[in-house]
C-alpha cells in the first residue's frame, strides 16, 4: 500500500479521534432552560464583560445554581453572576452524531491505517 495513502487515512482516522464527542455551542440567555445541567466554558454579561471559566476538580467549568452562574474567572476569582444579567453562555455540549461518526468511521479507518502501516514496514505477526 502507497505511503501516501496510508499516510492520509491516517490523518484521517486522527482527526475523527480527536474531533471527540462533544460541541461548543453558544447559548442567548434565550435558550437556557431552567434546571438543565450545563458545563458552562465562558459567560457574556449583558453588560460586555466577558469570561473564561476554568475547569473544576469535578470537570465541569461553571455550573448553573438557583438561576445562577458560578464558576471561577480564568484569574482564579468566584463568580456569580444571576441570569438576569446573562447575555450569553458558551455551553460543551454531549452530542451523539459526533460519537456515531467515530465509531462508524473513525475505529474502522484507524485499523486499516494502522494494518498499512504494519504492511508497510515488513512486520509479521
Amino acid at each position: 500500500m502507497p505511503t501516501r495513502t496510508v499516510a492520509a487515512l491516517y490523518a484521517l482516522s486522527l482527526s475523527l479521534i480527536f474531533s471527540g464527542c462533544y460541541i461548543t455551542a453558544e447559548l442567548s440567555r434565550d435558550q437556557i432552560v431552567p434546571g438543565e445541567k450545563y458545563d458552562i466554558l465562558e459567560v457574556t454579561t449583558t453588560s460586555g464583560e466577558h469570561y473564561m471559566l476554568k475547569q473544576l476538580s469535578g470537570g465541569d467549568r461553571g455550573i448553573f445554581q438557583d438561576s445562577t452562574v458560578v464558576g471561577f474567572a480564568e484569574e482564579g476569582k468566584l463568580i456569580k453572576i444571576p441570569l438576569s444579567q446573562v447575555k450569553s453562555i458558551q455551553v460543551s455540549q454531549y452530542n451523539p452524531g459526533r460519537t456515531s461518526l467515530f465509531i462508524l468511521l473513525g475505529v474502522p479507518v484507524g485499523l486499516f491505517a494502522l494494518a498499512g502501516i504494519v504492511v508497510g514496514l515488513g512486520l509479521d505477526l
